[in-house]
């Protein structure tokens, strides 16, 4: 029989908390088993002199198992043609949940450092989440905050944000936590109740308000569920352009009509026939679709504006890249060790647009335009200046798989709609594709998986959220809070310390 040392126990128990709190995101959306497993983690944390690990492991080991959990559609890539890239599935997973669970160890180091308490730790945490959105030009997948996303609680994000809303959650368990150590479980369990029960009415009330009058003009939204093996092959590509044309001639007319990313099979620049294809089956309809656009030696990832008359009015280049996937952090060290395909298309980087803006068109009013990946970070919502009628995203899910990508995906659209109070179209290539309403909620949809297109109304935009006004701002009071809670928890335990001695 093998025995395991208290060492052993305890990275083991760390990394199965860490799985357990990773439930909360999609598709299983088990917030209750992310809270209780980040409870037992400052349980565990307070009564670190019992452990034999340090605190940069403990919350190393509990991130790790956290974003194994979280992000295992990173494997699904490597998938597509497996008998080449299969064998780079699992160290891929390994070497981003381990990068991104750096940021939990130093969390957990963190709190060490300001005390050791139920505040410090949820200071630690809350900081370091909100430094991963945007050191290295970010990757806030699978923030704790995004557990609430389809229930009441995440109606807060239109107040702190993503951000904010996941040091909200950190708070909570820092409190529940200080109770429980004081007055035990009874009062723990009546005082969670009572937090949850304020925010869910809250929220819920929040949603209960007279809806957003829709707009008359109908928008078209084309999903032609083309399988990422297939979707650039000769032999296939062209069919899923002609399903796109089949169901953008549809009648009756649309007043707009949307495709996904990389609608089109070839770089722009030599679809000049695909072009005039898309003008006799759109009938006089604007479209908005993604393409390949080639420019100095560089390949923009982009989205093009036609006019009723499919004249070429604005084009959007997609400006926050895919690390490793569109770009190569730190190119010139890393092509010396030969990694460098994975940011080649034919041969050549994408190049970054010119950064987050608005464009207007004739049927959508201004629209502030998201390619794939770009939905993921807050800040691409924030413009200076005007404000948009409504959020597109176009994206390729493709990539993702059939289960928690497309899923986790999804919900990070619904809340850069609540924390907007913007309506958000959704067009992606594999779904799931649809419209958000400025509270979050998915109103309109094609499923995962299914080719066809949908005709709908949009939303309009309701007023802006406090969100919109404060950004970020409300994540650094939280922070200040809890920084300011932590200290004096610690010169609590000085006191009672000096006096017992």
């Amino acid at each position: 029989m093998i025995a395991f040392s208290s060492k052993a126990r305890t990275r083991s128990l760390l990394f199965i908390l860490g799985g357990a709190a990773s439930l909360g995101q999609a598709p299983f959306s088990m917030w209750i088993i992310s809270i209780g497993a980040l409870f037992a983690l400052y349980l565990i944390q307070l009564d670190a002199t019992e452990v034999e690990i340090g605190p940069f492991q403990r919350g190393w080991i509990f991130g790790f198992g956290y974003f194994i959990g979280a992000i295992n559609w990173i494997l699904e890539p490597f998938l597509i043609d497996a008998s080449r890239h299969g064998w780079m599935a699992p160290f891929a997973l390994t070497f981003v949940a381990g990068g991104l669970s750096l940021f939990w160890g130093l969390g957990v180091k963190l709190c060490q450092l300001l005390g050791n308490n139920s505040f410090s730790l949820a200071f630690g945490l809350g900081s370091t989440e909100l430094v991963r959105g945007y050191i290295l030009t970010g990757f806030p997948w699978a923030l704790v905050g995004y557990i609430w996303t389809d229930t009441p609680i995440a109606q807060l994000a239109s107040l702190v944000g993503v951000y904010g809303l996941t040091i909200l959650t950190f708070i909570l368990i820092a409190l529940l936590v200080e109770i429980f150590v004081k007055y035990g479980a009874y009062l723990t369990a009546v005082l969670g109740c009572c937090l949850l029960v304020i925010g869910w009415s809250w929220g819920t009330y929040r949603g209960m308000e007279s809806k957003a009058p829709e707009a008359t003009n109908i928008v078209r939204l084309v999903q032609p569920n083309a399988p990422q093996k297939e979707k650039w092959h000769p032999e296939h590509s062209l069919k899923f352009f002609e399903r796109m044309l089949d169901y953008s001639s549809a009648e009756p007319k649309p007043d707009i009509i949307i495709w996904p990313e990389t609608a089109l099979p070839i770089p722009v620049e030599y679809a000049a026939e695909l072009f005039d294809l898309i003008r006799v089956a759109t009938k006089k309809s604007e479209v908005l679709l993604g393409a390949l656009r080639f420019n100095d030696e560089q390949y923009f990832n982009s989205i093009i504006y036609l006019d009723q008359n499919q004249n070429v009015i604005t084009v959007y280049d997609k400006h926050h890249l895919v690390p490793f996937g569109e770009y190569l952090p730190f190119e010139p060290y890393l092509k010396n060790l030969g990694v460098n395909f994975v940011s080649n298309l034919f041969g050549l980087g994408f190049g970054v647009g010119n950064g987050p803006a608005i464009f207007v068109t004739e049927e959508l009013g201004s629209v502030l335009p998201l390619i794939c990946y770009e939905v993921v970070f807050p800040q691409n919502t924030r413009v200076s200046g005007e404000r948009a009628n409504v959020l597109l995203q176009i994206t390729n899910d493709a990539w993702f798989g059939k289960n928690s990508g497309p899923q986790q995906h999804l919900n990070k659209a619904k809340m850069r709609s609540i924390e907007q109070g913007l309506a958000l179209i959704r067009v992606a290539n594999t779904g799931i594709s649809g419209v958000i309403d400025p509270y979050g909620r998915l109103i309109a949809s094609i499923a995962l998986n299914e080719a066809g297109y949908l005709d709908t109304k949009i939303p309009t935009a309701i007023k802006p959220p406090l969100y919109t006004l404060i950004g970020e701002w409300a994540s650094l009071i939280l922070l200040c809070f809890l920084m300011g809670m932590a200290l004096w928890k610690r010169s609590q335990t000085l006191r009672v310390d000096l006096k017992t001695k």
